[in-house]
C-alpha cells in the first residue's frame, strides 16, 4: 500500500521514512501492515511425545496434555505432562510441567518430559543517529524476564531390600539473535534426585540467578554491530522444560514390603519475556536511538497506543523527528 502523501520533500524522505513512520502509526494513520511493519510469532510445545508448533503475525498459542498410566504394580500410577506457550506484541510466556507417580512392589525405571517454547521475529528494527549511516554502531538489547523453577521429589520405602529412584528436572532457557548474529545465551536450571538438589545458572542469566525458585530481572545480550538507517532483525526463542523419572527395585520379602513414590517438576516463565516497559529497550551509544512499528518502540521505548494516549505517543514520535533533523542526521 503506497504511503499518504506528506509535506516532506521526496529528496528527504528516505532518511526520515524510520520516525515518520512510526509517528503515522501511533497517530493512527497507518496500521501495521501498511507501514510495511513485519511480525512473526511461534508458539510450541510437546508432551511426552510428537511436538506440535502454531506460527503467525499475530498472538498465537499452543498446548497439550499427556496423561497414562504407569508401568508399576501393583499401583500403576501415571505419567503427566502439560505445556503451553504464547507469543505475542505483549511477550513471550511458556509453561510445562512433568509429574510421576506411583507405587508397589516392582516396575522397571520410567520417565516423563514436557516443553514448551515460543519465539519473536520483528524484521523493521532502524537505528537512527548523527553519525554516518555507512558505519555499524556496537548495541545491546536489554530483555525482562520472570518465572520460577521447582523441582520436588517423594520417596517413601517401608522395611525391606525395597528401594525407590526418584528424580525431577526444570529448566528454561533463552537465545537472542540481533541482525542475524548471536547475541546470547542464557539458561537455568534445578533439579533435584533422590534427595539431593542441583541448581545452575550460566550465559545472559548467570548474574540474575543464585539459589531458589525464582527469577525475576532485567537481563542485557552481549553486544553485537547493527546497522544504522537500515532494517534489522530481532530473533528472541525461550524454552520452559521439564522431567521427571522413578524406578522400584529389588524384590519384596514379604507381603508388607511396599514403595510410593510422587516425583513432579514446573517450569513456569508464563510470567513473561518481554521489553523492558521502563528504560531504554536498546544499550546504544550516544546520540543514537532506535524504534519498530511492529513491535510498538519508538525512541528506543515501548509504547502503548491507547486510544487517551495516541496524541502524546504522536506528538512524541513527531517531536523525536524533528529533534534529529536538527542534529543533522535526516537531510
Amino acid at each position: 500500500m503506497p504511503l499518504p502523501r506528506t509535506s516532506v520533500p521526496i529528496f528527504g524522505l528516505a532518511r526520515r521514512a524510520p520516525a515518520l513512520l512510526a509517528a503515522l502509526l501511533l497517530a493512527g494513520a497507518l496500521t501495521p501492515a501498511a507501514a510495511g511493519a513485519a511480525a512473526t510469532y511461534l508458539a510450541g510445545v510437546g508432551c511426552n511425545g510428537p511436538f506440535q508448533e502454531n506460527e503467525g503475525p499475530e498472538d498465537v498459542s499452543k498446548d497439550c496434555r499427556n496423561l497414562v498410566a504407569g508401568p508399576f504394580y501393583p499401583e500403576p500410577g501415571y505419567l503427566d505432562s502439560y505445556a503451553r506457550s504464547d507469543a505475542g506484541p505483549g511477550g513471550l510466556r511458556v509453561r510445562s510441567d512433568a509429574e510421576i507417580g506411583g507405587g508397589g512392589v516392582q516396575g522397571g525405571s520410567e520417565s516423563v518430559a514436557a516443553q514448551a517454547w515460543a519465539e519473536w521475529t520483528f524484521d523493521d528494527f532502524v537505528v537512527v543517529g548523527t553519525g554516518s549511516e555507512s558505519v555499524p554502531i556496537l548495541a545491546a538489547l536489554n530483555l525482562q524476564v520472570s518465572g520460577f523453577l521447582s523441582p520436588s521429589a517423594l520417596e517413601i520405602d517401608t522395611t525391606g531390600p525395597l528401594t525407590t529412584s526418584v528424580g525431577s528436572n526444570a529448566q528454561f532457557y533463552l537465545l537472542i539473535d540481533l541482525d542475524g548474529g548471536d547475541a546470547g545465551y542464557g539458561g537455568v536450571s534445578r533439579s533435584l534426585s533422590n534427595g539431593s538438589l542441583s541448581e545452575f545458572a550460566e550465559g545472559l542469566l548467570e548474574d540474575h540467578y543464585s539459589s531458589g525458585e525464582d527469577i525475576s530481572d532485567s537481563i542485557t545480550s552481549s553486544q553485537v554491530m547493527l546497522p544504522v538507517g537500515s532494517e534489522f532483525t530481532v530473533h528472541v526463542y525461550v524454552n520452559a522444560g521439564t522431567s521427571s523419572s522413578a524406578a522400584v527395585q529389588g524384590t519384596p520379602a514379604d507381603e508388607n514390603d511396599f514403595a510410593l513414590f510422587l516425583g513432579e517438576a514446573t517450569s513456569d516463565f508464563s510470567a513473561t519475556v518481554k521489553f523492558p516497559t521502563s528504560g531504554p529497550v536498546f544499550v546504544l551509544p550516544a546520540g543514537y536511538t532506535v524504534h519498530s512499528a511492529s513491535a510498538g518502540i519508538v525512541d528506543n521505548a515501548v509504547v502503548a497506543p491507547e486510544p487517551a494516549g495516541i496524541f502524546l505517543v504522536a506528538t512524541a514520535a513527531a517531536a523525536f523527528c524533528v529533534r534529529f533533523r536538527r542534529r543533522g542526521s535526516l537531510r
